[in-house]
Formats: C-alpha cells, structure tokens, sequence
C-alpha cells in the first residue's frame, strides 16, 4: 500500500521496502520533475538516481526478515531552480559489505547523475539520501 500527498512544491509518498517500490518512487519522482519544469535530460537524471536510491534501500537497508514489513519515504520539493529528492529508511544505515549483492556502482551513479548528493543518518539510524537536481 502506498499513501501520497502532493501539492504544487511537495510529493511525499511513504512505499514497502520491495521491489516493486522502486518503479512506483521513480514514475512518481519523474511525473513530479516533470511539472515542475525540468527538461527531459534532468528528468532521465531524476528517474536513474531515484531508481539507484530505492534499490540500494530494497538490497541493503535491512536484514532479510519475512516476519515484518519495512517502509522508505520519498519527498520531492520545488525550491527556486531545483528540485531537491530525499529517499530515507529506518534501517541499518550505511555501513560497509562484504559478499554484497551489487556492484557497488549505485551511490557514484547517483552522485554522478544529480547536482548535489548528500548522505546522512537519519534520527531512526536508517539512511537519508539527499539528491538535487537544477531545473
């Protein structure tokens, strides 16, 4: 199940940590850029790092647990010339892997895809990923 609430400055959309999220967070983010004004070369920008950003949090955030069902929030924002992405989870935060099923490609991806990147923890310990992209 997914909840949103968007206005004309702000998408928020709390998603299920699975697969599936990571189309849905990606058309939402795009359709969102897109209003706001981006061009097509930032919207494909935009869909690339939300993408990267969502499957980082499906593969990693959390241990394999069939027992309980984990959520990442996604908000976009139209401020001034940007719009400013932040994809965050309540799981382990960043941390370094060994045996990791990715290539480890996902976070320069991003951060060679928007304007600025920012990594935080969050006040939960989960990671906040903060993305902005110059319209």
């Amino acid at each position: 199940m997914q909840a949103a609430a968007v206005n004309y400055d702000r998408l928020v959309l709390r998603l299920p940590v699975r697969a599936a999220s990571v189309g849905i967070g990606r058309s939402a983010a795009a359709q969102f850029a897109e209003e706001a004004g981006c061009d097509p070369i930032t919207l494909w920008r935009v869909r690339l790092s939300v993408s990267e950003a969502i499957s980082n949090v499906v593969l990693h955030a959390h241990p394999p647990d069939k027992d309980q069902q984990h959520h990442l929030a996604l908000v976009a924002e139209a401020d001034g010339g940007a719009v400013r992405i932040t994809i965050s989870d309540e799981g382990h935060g960043l941390r370094s892997r060994t045996g990791s099923p990715g290539m480890g490609l996902g976070l320069p991806l991003i951060a060679n895809s928007c304007d600025e990147l920012a990594l935080d923890t969050g006040d939960d310990g989960g990671t906040v990923v903060r993305m902005t992209f110059l319209r």
